[in-house]
């Protein structure tokens, strides 16, 4: 549906620069005036009934969309859902474009099926950060599936698809008045045909009055979708201001709805109106055709210059390129002072990196921006010759960095964007070569591919694998600050699951990330669960407390003498539950709770023992020990008295006493052990345990 005023003039501009007389004016009759007046009102009420169509065809199925988007979305990056939210937006975009009679093209299927991928990706990994960009995706596809559906995008460019790009999203944003305007027009022409209706019913002509009843009936449906997109947001806000503003009614309404707040209920109302509104003027936008279908005219400077230009670059990069196969491939020339061939290798391989991503930029805007001449082709070849030889140089270091300090998820990405700037710079060879070759088609379709072959490769899993099985000494530290991804290779590796206390540092990380409910549902988080499941259920049953034991002045590692911990076999913990505060002003303060004799052997009265294990490889400038106490034991209690018994030498040492008020929500206290070497003179050790 082209939504274009006729005759290219706007009704409301021509009504106001027309003079409002019947004299003639500038050689204009007064009859040929009242006949231009006639037709630009005859132009507005074609243009109100194109509005008020749109707008009965397309608000039923936007508001269906904007509630499955906010059910589908609300609190969830990662579901399974996530899946059904690319259907149900390629399905939305293939309805509204058969009800304004737009045939879908060949390469629809392609990015629908890369859409629903990519959601489909986002159920599978719990990498926050692949589920962020798996939207920018989904958006991405969408975006250039419905300018390649919605415009003649035969004769376009790389330039011309994301000036088309930013042009459809900023257009839609200026439509945002639109839809009130099309509700006018709407409910303006629907009482006009209502009115007519009624006139031939009374004339007595039955089939129209049968007509006229359905059509009432039809669109009072129409009326109360309307009235329910416009109550919902008001209704919420309304008992998120009355649950404040009274708290009897706040209680029923939380028993009514357990986890209502101000913050919740403006997420879900800020996600319907989102959707309610992106939706409906994006398409609102296309349909009234205002994107040209005609290329980007770039403008044609002087082939010399480019050549100039392209042949100093090219100069520079055949020298480096020399280089780097001589020093770095080669090993053949003597390396600057202080330099060694290790040294040497592993680093720049960022900066190469960066200089690759520039190298696609000059090349694309050479062969654009200068008149086509196979001088400067060729330089521009030459350059993407030498970017391969960056590629592979920036490749190699990487490998040799990895091969000593291990794999990061950040050094992984590198070498995906180094794999695919390769394959994007076939695309660019191609097009200089062959100028009707589409370098946007082969782009979006290599860059996509190889995206989704990231995302369903999970990159942390990856990384954990390659670090568990090739690293001498693996950053257990790192691996568990991944994403649920990486449990398969931690449960595979048999030097993490006999380190117990690790494994419970990490059961009670598992715990907060695969608390799933039904709706997000993710299969990376359900088989975390599943191999960890009885630490899981461990650590859900029990209070943990980890003690960090260092030293201010430690040096390093916890292995010299400055930490105070040489010949400490073992710790454990003793815990005293503690009652009430109101009830009890010192019972967060019972120092009679334990005695200790002039040998200073130990000879508590309430405290109850726990081993505290260690958590080993975690870290070389402390050491870090966990104690666990029964959750049921500390049922209804606000905090707990906790003393630490260290073995060491054969002696029993006790530290000083610490008090801690339990975070039920964390579920987890640390406490810090600071050992001084000396103090006051008294060559005698003294452990301070402080709240962190």
């Amino acid at each position: 549906m082209d939504n274009n005023n006729i005759g290219g003039m706007n009704p409301q501009q021509f009504s106001q620069n027309t003079p409002q007389t019947s004299q003639p004016h500038m050689g204009v009759s007064g009859i040929e005036l009242q006949k231009m007046q006639q037709e630009a009102e005859q132009r507005r009420r074609e243009q109100s009934r194109r509005n008020a169509d749109f707008f009965g065809r397309l608000c039923i199925p936007t508001i269906i969309y904007a509630l499955l988007y906010t059910i589908f979305l609300y609190e969830n990056t990662g579901g399974i859902l996530v899946t059904l939210f690319a259907i149900v937006t390629g399905v939305y975009s293939l309805y509204c474009m058969k009800i304004l009679h737009i045939e879908a093209k060949p390469l629809t299927i392609w990015y629908s099926v890369m859409m629903i991928l990519t959601g489909l990706s986002s159920g599978l990994t719990g990498n926050k950060i692949i589920q962020g960009f798996n939207f920018c995706w989904i958006l991405v596809f969408l975006v250039f599936m419905l300018l390649h559906n919605f415009c003649n995008d035969r004769q376009w460019g790389l330039i011309k698809y994301i000036a088309a790009a930013f042009q459809a999203v900023f257009g839609a944003i200026g439509c945002i008045a639109e839809p009130f305007m099309d509700i006018a027009d709407y409910m303006r022409n629907e009482r006009m045909d209502s009115d007519n209706m009624g006139s031939d019913s009374m004339v007595g002509d039955s089939a129209n009055a049968t007509a006229g009843e359905r059509h009432v009936k039809k669109h009072r449906m129409l009326y109360v979708f309307i009235g329910i997109a416009i109550a919902f947001p008001l209704v919420v806000l309304i008992v998120v201001l009355l649950c404040s503003a009274d708290a009897v009614f706040a209680s029923v309404i939380k028993k009514i709805f357990a986890d209502i707040n101000f913050f919740t209920v403006s997420k879900v109302v800020f996600l319907f109106v989102f959707a309610l509104f992106s939706s409906y003027c994006g398409i609102k936008y296309l349909s009234k055709k205002r994107i040209s279908d005609a290329p980007v005219e770039t403008p044609a400077f002087p082939a010399a210059i480019g050549i100039t230009v392209a042949a100093t670059i090219s100069v520079v990069y055949v020298f480096f390129c020399f280089i780097q196969i001589v020093y770095l491939f080669g090993g053949l020339m003597q390396l600057p002072s202080g330099y060694t061939y290790a040294r040497y290798a592993r680093e720049g391989f960022f900066q190469l990196l960066f200089v690759c991503i520039l190298n696609v930029i000059i090349v694309l805007l050479g062969s654009e921006l200068f008149r086509k001449n196979k001088i400067l082709n060729a330089f521009l070849i030459l350059i993407t010759l030498c970017t391969y030889i960056m590629i592979a140089s920036s490749t190699y270091r990487m490998g040799l960095y990895v091969s000593e300090y291990g794999l990061t998820a950040t050094r992984l990405c590198v070498f995906w964007a180094l794999g695919v700037i390769a394959l994007f710079m076939l695309g660019v060879i191609l097009s200089i070569c062959r100028p009707a070759f589409s370098l946007f088609r082969y782009g979006i379709i290599v860059i996509g591919v190889c995206y989704l072959v990231l995302a369903f490769a999970r990159p942390d899993y990856l990384v954990a694998r390659y670090n568990t099985v090739c690293m001498e000494d693996t950053d257990y530290k790192y691996l568990m600050s991944l994403s649920t991804d990486a449990s398969p290779a931690l449960a595979a590796d048999a030097d993490f699951m006999e380190n117990k206390g690790m494994v419970t540092m990490y059961a009670r990380q598992l715990a907060g990330e695969t608390n799933d409910s039904l709706r997000q549902l993710n299969v990376s988080h359900i088989k975390a669960a599943h191999l960890f499941r009885d630490s899981i259920d461990e650590v859900k049953s029990s209070q943990l407390i980890l003690l960090y034991v260092y030293s201010p002045y430690d040096s390093g590692s916890y292995n010299n003498n400055d930490t105070g911990l040489d010949g400490v076999d073992s710790i454990q913990m003793g815990y005293h539950v503690l009652n009430d505060t109101e009830d009890n002003d010192t019972a967060y303060y019972d120092y009679d709770s334990y005695s200790m004799d002039d040998t200073r052997v130990a000879a508590p009265v309430f405290f109850k023992w726990v081993d505290a294990v260690e958590v080993k490889k975690i870290s070389d400038s402390e050491r870090i020990f966990l104690a666990k106490i029964p959750r049921k034991a500390l049922k209804g209690k606000d905090g707990v008295n906790i003393e630490y018994r260290f073995n060491k030498n054969g002696d029993v040492i006790y530290s000083s006493q610490y008090n801690v008020i339990l975070d039920k929500k964390k579920g987890l206290n640390e406490v810090e052990l600071s050992y001084y070497a000396g103090t006051d003179g008294v060559d005698e050790p003294e452990y301070n345990i402080y709240g962190k």
